[in-house]
C-alpha cells in the first residue's frame, strides 16, 4: 500500500510538470511550422496560461458523459442452458433491480423441481453471477419520456 502524498509533494509534481510542458513548447517552437505542430504550441500555451480553464472544461465533458449514463436504463440477462431466462439486471441511475425470473422457477411444473430450481438459484447468487449490463435504448427512450 502506498503512503498518502503531501500537499507540498503534489505541488512540486505539478511545478514540474509546468517546467515540461514548457519546455515541450520551446522544443515545438524550433520545429518547422506546420500547422500541427502549430496547433499544438498553442495548446500547450493556452494550458501554462490558464490550466484552471483547461480542468474546468475536462471535469465539465466528464460530469456530462456521469449524466447521461444516469439517465440511461442499462440490462443484463442470464439464461439456463434450456434458453429459460434466470436473472435480468436492470440499472438506472443509481438504482439496481435484480430480478428471478418466475418461468426458470415453474420449467418443471412439479413443486419439489421449482424447490430444487429456486436453492439453485441461491447457490448462483451465493457464488456470485457475472452479467455484462448494455444500454437498452428502448427503456431508455421510455423513461426519458417519463420523467418529469
Amino acid at each position: 500500500m502506498t503512503e498518502p502524498r503531501s500537499k507540498a509533494f503534489e505541488a512540486a509534481e505539478i511545478s514540474d510538470t509546468f517546467t515540461l510542458l514548457e519546455q515541450c513548447a520551446a522544443y515545438l517552437r524550433c520545429m518547422p511550422p506546420v500547422q500541427v505542430t502549430l496547433e499544438m504550441i498553442r495548446k500547450i500555451e493556452d494550458h501554462l496560461a490558464q490550466p484552471e480553464v483547461f480542468t474546468a472544461q475536462r471535469l465539465g465533458s466528464l460530469n456530462s458523459k456521469v449524466m447521461e449514463l444516469r439517465h440511461q436504463v442499462r440490462t443484463a440477462r442470464n439464461f439456463a442452458p434450456s434458453g429459460t431466462p434466470l436473472f435480468e439486471v436492470e440499472v438506472q441511475g443509481n438504482r439496481v433491480r435484480v430480478r428471478v425470473h418466475e418461468a426458470y422457477l415453474q420449467e418443471s411444473g412439479s413443486p419439489a423441481m421449482h424447490q430444487a430450481n429456486a436453492l439453485k438459484l441461491m447457490d448462483m447468487l451465493a457464488s456470485g453471477v457475472e452479467l455484462e449490463v448494455v444500454v437498452d435504448e428502448k427503456a431508455t427512450a421510455q423513461r426519458m419520456w417519463s420523467e418529469p
